[in-house]
């Protein structure tokens, strides 16, 4: 449930509800992410893990030449 201020009738009139001012907080400066030439040098978007060798599955690959296995393409009715 979003913050709901007192309302004013609890005050009596002319006391403030907060015991504190309010001070506004506006957004802070932009970031610059290009240099005067209008390359951009700001941080990268995303991030990856680096490639993984080993056997394949999961998570890995350049793990080799994964053989071909032959199917049999009436097998399901050659069983019926």
């Amino acid at each position: 449930m979003p913050f709901c201020p007192t309302k004013e009738v609890m005050a009596k009139k002319g006391e403030k509800l907060a015991s504190w001012e309010y001070m506004p907080n506006p957004p802070g400066p932009r970031k610059k992410t290009r240099d005067e030439d209008g390359v951009i040098v700001g941080p990268r978007n995303m991030l990856t893990s680096p490639i993984k060798v080993g056997k394949v599955g999961p998570a890995t690959s350049l793990g080799g030449i994964v053989p071909y296995m032959e199917d049999d393409y009436y097998a399901k009715k050659k069983l019926a």
